[in-house]
């Protein structure tokens, strides 16, 4: 799945490689949204949600009033996407619905922001020492990865009723089973970062919190 998300400077500075690729795993699938229109012309249609993924490509339909369906062109001649905004163009007006299939990344710089400089907060009350999220030290760079992972899926789980399925580091899970994953996902991890803390309160580079 292509790395789609959107990362300011100071999150791409602190991140790890690891942290990123973990990240640029996550996935939500919408299957059968109508979208809006944004304009009267019939050209412009804006979707639910934003950050697009190109892979796999959006499946764009017209739905005429008797029902009858026709699936458009991806080659370019029938619309274009604007993956960021989730706003397609299409070449023709039309009075059709315009339905469309399409994955997209729930992560945005607003929402990372949020779930970064509380993974860092987390992580330094654990080990009972100061963490600067803007410099971030090597050796605490794991754990803080590990908890805003943990983070990134809880919040997943808050919207999943209104998702058809969610693809987390290449493992696709259904609707049905999003919860139960998930929370198994968040489980596993947080037993590996339990693991990082207990190493971290005994081997540490920088004084305790005061």
């Amino acid at each position: 799945m292509a790395d789609t998300i959107y990362l300011s400077p100071s999150l791409t500075s602190v991140l790890t490689p690891e942290c990123k690729a973990l990240l640029s795993g996550l996935g939500v699938e919408i299957l059968d949204e109508d979208l809006r229109p944004k304009t009267a012309a019939g050209t412009v249609y804006v979707a639910r949600y934003r950050n697009w993924l190109p892979e796999p490509q959006p499946r764009i339909r017209r739905i005429a009033p008797t029902g009858a369906e026709t699936v458009l062109l991806t080659d370019g001649t029938a619309y274009t996407v604007d993956y960021a905004a989730g706003v397609i163009t299409l070449v023709s007006p039309t009075t059709d619905l315009v339905r469309a299939d399409y994955f997209f990344s729930p992560l945005n710089d607003t929402l990372l922001e949020r779930l970064m400089a509380a993974s860092v907060s987390e992580v330094s009350v654990l080990i009972a020492r100061p963490i600067d999220p803007l410099d971030i030290h090597p050796a605490y760079r794991a754990a803080v990865c590990k908890r805003l992972y943990t983070n990134v899926l809880k919040n997943l789980l808050i919207e999943a009723r209104n998702y058809f399925a969610v693809s987390v580091a290449g493992r696709s899970i259904s609707k049905d089973h999003i919860p139960s994953n998930i929370d198994l996902m968040i489980k596993e991890n947080e037993t590996q970062l339990q693991a990082e803390l207990n190493w971290l309160r005994h081997f540490n580079t920088t004084k305790r919190l005061e």
